[in-house]
């Protein structure tokens, strides 16, 4: 994950998370909690997917902030997708968060 974010991880002080299906969310700035967050992403292998045909519809999607300020969205569907690219991944053990 870490290389797939041009910004310092360690300066995210905020996470939202929308569940797709429900509509049930999730906001902490416990730095815990976004360190398992963050801890779990790094922990995981993204595949650039072949197919970067746009995607619709979501399982969850994570904002992060720096502040008030978003400054990444990844969307889970399957497929995720990080500022705008398509990855599969190594596990689905993502979804399991919070």
């Amino acid at each position: 994950m870490s290389n797939l974010y041009p910004g310092t991880l360690a300066e995210i002080s905020r996470l939202y998370m929308l569940d797709g299906r429900t509509g049930q969310n999730f906001t902490t700035e416990d730095k815990q909690r976004i360190g398992q967050f963050l801890q779990l992403m790094n922990s995981l292998t993204f595949k650039k997917k072949l197919n970067q045909i746009p995607r619709t519809g979501y399982l969850y999607f994570v904002d992060l902030f720096q502040g008030d300020t978003k400054v990444l969205r990844i969307t889970f569907a399957g497929d995720v997708q990080i500022d705008g690219t398509y990855y599969s991944i190594d596990s689905d053990g993502i979804y399991s968060f919070p």
